[in-house]
């Protein structure tokens, strides 16, 4: 699990530094099949029946949809920052 996660904000990453058009082409073209994979693993984790997180049993909570955008938008500034931080070494 640890290493999708990991593989995820890589990929993210390097998906950030790419400038040129052609590049990130050849980007989408490596990452699509190890991307989706990881995303497929780690939504049946999250989702599965043991962790008792299925989205069909569970009503619907304005207060789970809240967190849930508040930590992916804070999962973007994560990723984001730590791509600023790495681009402002790189630039040095």
């Amino acid at each position: 699990m640890t290493l999708c996660i990991l593989f995820l904000i890589g990929s993210f990453v390097v998906w950030l530094s790419i400038n040129s058009t052609v590049s990130k082409i050849v980007y989408y073209v490596v990452f699509f099949l190890p991307t989706y994979a990881c995303g497929e693993y780690l939504g049946g984790k999250i989702f599965s029946r043991a962790r008792g997180l299925s989205i069909s049993e569970a009503g619907f909570s304005p207060l789970r949809i809240f967190v849930g955008v508040c930590f992916v938008l804070g999962f973007f500034v994560l990723v984001y920052g730590v791509w600023f931080f790495v681009q402002t070494l790189l630039i040095r």
